[in-house]
């Protein structure tokens, strides 16, 4: 006689190995994600690794690391193959005035529909810079 409690232990161990199993992983390479200000804009970058199945990426930012998404500031980055870098720049709505910590997350959707997303990134936004550009003809009027 088969016992109910063993039946329903061997299902729940099935579906915890399967799950283990079929998790799906972020293409993006371990350490490659990252974000710092360059100029006006902050630049976003990393380097993928398996690229298989993907359909596109996207890029999201939000002002907290709580956030659960954020808004979407580049969608439909197409995938170049495995062990490509990638590099979007990000200058929408940027808080021009001030110093803001802004969190970045790289959204992967594979063509059967699904999508993961990678772990939160942070930077700091100094601002607008508002040095002058220095010309040459700039730094020989100081000596003048």
């Amino acid at each position: 006689m088969i016992n109910p409690k063993k039946v329903i232990f061997i299902i729940i161990i099935c579906v915890v190995a399967s799950s283990i199993c079929f998790a799906q992983k972020t293409p993006i390479k371990e350490g490659t994600l990252g974000a710092k200000q360059w100029g006006n804009v902050i630049r976003v970058s990393w380097i993928s690794e398996s690229e298989d199945g993907v359909s596109n990426f996207e890029v999201y930012r939000s002002t907290s690391k709580e956030s659960s998404i954020g808004v979407c500031i580049k969608n439909k980055i197409t995938p170049r193959g495995s062990g490509s870098m990638y590099t979007i720049e990000d200058n929408c709505d940027l808080l021009k005035t001030e110093a803001s910590i802004y969190y970045y997350k790289i959204k992967t959707i594979y063509t059967d529909g699904s999508a993961i997303f990678s772990d939160a990134i942070s930077t700091v936004y100094y601002g607008a810079s508002s040095t002058p550009k220095r010309t040459w003809g700039s730094i020989k009027a100081m000596f003048r």
